[in-house]
């Protein structure tokens, strides 16, 4: 173990011949008691800076279809280190010495591994490291969080009859290296609701300024609301998206924009190298440059327009084509007026067919709207109002590559409020897009992805409510159906408990419900953790919420899953 107190004169560099000044500076960022036991120690994701006082065995334990990275690294000088690395049925998946680096990718299939690490004489210590990240079905990413006086945190939700087991909170630094678990492995049960406040978490004092990202990973599916927000100023959200080879980044900036800043990043889950290539568009479809960027296993890389961007040049309101070998994910960041308004996105999927559930224009509220045409071709896109019918329609046609930004009231201009405020819009269009849509205030703007039409379900929940006389919760319910659906609206209270108040609502085709929890739920509202939608028969239905203060200073918001 540490000793427990160590004295050396107070000159750089001691000349005290007893103490080698490197093994006592290596010693005092190691974290052997981290990992020490007499039994086999479960890993979880980080990276553990170890003492080799005597053998010292791990396991790695993976569910069917997960996937683990392992790299072991020797401090330079010391003494050789044998590895051995087993299967469950005792094949050698690797056994040599470590040099210097060894890195293997673990599957299921061999699980658990054992892991032992040992060396011929122990009369001098030495040190070694251990850097794992597991894989698996579900993961939530956040590739920067905000920090300094900013807060954050995370409400997970698992909605389903059954325990979902052996979920991580883990922090990975700045090239997507993992640091640390801050929470796990923990359990949810049965309609349990967990959040996670980023400044309840322990993170090492070493490893702070390293810390970049978190990551939520989970062998089954479970809702995820992550908010951030800076004092008074802003609120911002960032979705759980599931990776595609093909993504989307919507907005650019030229470099010398100081009113306005944008950051974004790219995250590779797989356990292969991934090349992927980027071309940056300006809003007109002229493709101003492109590159490509390797993205190393499990990596998370982040960039800031003008500062850190792979592009040698800019584009005002441009938008970027990101392309892997393998899926990846990717977020993007806006911070204005000198951060009075911040809010993130997923990257955007390409479709041909895609619902925005609410619109609206009013003297205080504005609905914004941002298609871009993601082919080589002319694109015809027609938009289509409904509130039980179709109320007016408008034909656009973007040319290639093309980036087009626009109000809803601009696009309709013939027709009035309260009728686009009444209304939902579907949007298809003839080849491959992306958008996405924002409700604006005066005082704050919320960013929200297109919602493909693939993506109806029979059941959403909305994972977390915030009903106090500083919040509101707001929700839209959508049926993009001719047919008429059944909802039932169930809120569940902090402690998995099905509450009293059940609401039961006909949603009409192509209609929206629109409205409050507070105004909904009553007296109920303050005892919601989330709340369950369901509807009676299989044709699906869609929905978002959003959350704000009573001034709609701090506004945000997502796309219910």
């Amino acid at each position: 173990g540490h000793p427990q107190q160590l004295i050396l004169p107070v000159e750089q560099r001691t000349t005290n011949t007893s103490l080698d000044y490197e093994k006592v500076k290596s010693i005092a960022v190691s974290r052997d008691d981290e990992l020490e036991s007499d039994l086999p120690v479960s890993i979880s994701p980080g990276d553990y800076r170890l003492l080799l006082l005597n053998e010292d065995l791990y396991l790695v334990q993976l569910e069917d279809g997960s996937e683990a990275r392992l790299c072991m690294r020797k401090n330079e000088g010391d003494d050789d280190i044998s590895i051995e690395v087993s299967g469950n049925d005792g094949s050698s998946i690797y056994s040599g010495i470590l040099s210097e680096q060894i890195c293997l990718s673990l599957y299921s299939e061999k699980a658990p591994y054992s892991i032992k690490v040992s060396k011929s004489d122990y009369t001098d210590l030495s040190l070694y490291s251990i850097s794992f990240d597991l894989k698996k079905q579900y993961e939530y990413v956040n590739p920067k969080i905000m920090k300094g006086d900013s807060w954050g945190g995370l409400a997970i939700v698992n909605n389903r009859d059954q325990t979902v087991s052996d979920l991580f909170f883990s922090a990975y630094g700045k090239s997507g290296q993992p640091i640390q678990t801050l929470l796990g492995p923990f359990s949810l049960a049965p309609k349990e609701k967990k959040v996670i406040l980023l400044s309840d978490m322990k993170v090492r004092n070493v490893d702070r300024d390293e810390l970049q990202g978190i990551k939520l990973i989970s062998h089954d599916f479970v809702n995820t609301c992550y908010l951030s927000g800076s004092s008074s100023k802003n609120l911002a959200a960032l979705e759980h998206s599931s990776p595609s080879p093909k993504l989307v980044m919507p907005d650019t900036l030229l470099s010398n924009n100081s009113n306005r800043n944008i950051s974004w990043g790219l995250y590779n889950p797989s356990l292969l190298t991934n090349q992927t290539n980027l071309k940056l568009y300006e809003k007109n479809g002229t493709l101003k440059t492109s590159t490509s960027v390797d993205l190393e296993p499990k990596a998370m890389h982040n960039y800031r327009d003008g500062l850190s961007s792979p592009f040698t040049s800019s584009a005002d309101d441009g938008w970027i084509m990101v392309e892997g070998q393998q899926p990846l994910n990717g977020y993007e960041q806006w911070i204005d007026g000198g951060g009075s308004k911040s809010e993130s996105l997923p990257f955007l999927k390409t479709g041909k067919e895609f619902a925005v559930p609410h619109t609206i224009t009013s003297g205080f509220w504005d609905t914004g709207l941002v298609l871009i045409n993601t082919t080589e071709f002319r694109n015809q896109i027609t938009l289509r109002l409904v509130n039980g019918e179709t109320v007016d329609e408008k034909v656009l046609e973007l040319a290639p590559f093309e980036k087009r930004r626009m109000y809803i009231k601009n696009v309709f201009p013939g027709t009035s409020e309260d009728i686009i405020s009444g209304s939902s819009m579907l949007i298809k269009s003839i080849n491959d897009m992306a958008g996405y849509f924002s409700f604006e205030t005066p005082n704050d703007v919320s960013y929200f992805r297109l919602i493909d039409i693939s993506e109806k379900k029979n059941t959403l929940v909305v994972p977390h409510s915030a009903v106090t006389g500083d919040w509101w919760t707001g929700i839209t319910l959508f049926n993009p159906n001719n047919e008429s659906v059944e909802l039932t609206l169930r809120p569940i209270g902090n402690n998995g408990q099905a509450l009293n108040n059940n609401i039961s609502h006909t949603l009409p085709g192509l209609s929206k419900f629109v409205f409050t929890v507070s105004d909904l739920f009553g007296i109920e509202a303050e005892s919601i953790a989330f709340i369950e939608v369901t509807a009676n028969i299989n044709q699906g239905f869609m929905g978002i919420y959003g959350m704000g203060d009573p001034n709609c200073i701090k506004l945000s918001g997502g796309v219910l899953e």
